[in-house]
């Protein structure tokens, strides 16, 4: 939609509802069907997800993209793909600086905060690499 927003049309049984209808159907040919088209394709979509144009998928396209690409027959992209994500949210913890400290301070001292976005993505990981395994 033009205002890259969610557009509401109400209806009612006292209202003529000839014009909300047409306004409707417009914006449908206009944006509605040009964005199906767009997605009809799966270079396109790839490319939106790698270009992270589809900004309300959020962290799901760690999980999309890699199988879209296996989908697509480029099982070393999802593999990579896979692995890029499993790096970026290794960054949110830096691991070797609490083992640092905790070298200087003991391990009681200093404990290592769990990496949730990184726990949670392993269990699709494993899976998928299994995947990729079986169809070779």
């Amino acid at each position: 939609m033009p205002d890259n927003d969610f557009k509401e049309w109400k209806f009612t049984i006292d209202k003529d509802v000839n014009e909300d209808v047409d306004n409707m159907a417009r914006a449908i040919i206009n944006y509605g069907l040009p964005y199906l088209e767009k997605l009809s394709n799966m270079d396109q979509v790839i490319h939106g997800l790698v270009a992270s144009q589809y900004s309300y998928i959020g962290e799901a396209k760690d999980y999309i993209l890699p199988v879209l690409y296996y989908l697509h027959g480029n099982s070393e992209q999802a593999l990579k793909t896979v692995e890029e994500s499993i790096k970026k949210r290794s960054k949110d913890i830096n691991i070797d600086e609490y083992r640092v400290m905790q070298a200087i301070y003991g391990e009681d001292a200093i404990q290592i905060p769990s990496n949730k976005a990184l726990d949670s993505y392993m269990p699709f990981v494993e899976k998928f690499k299994q995947l990729l395994k079986q169809k070779k």
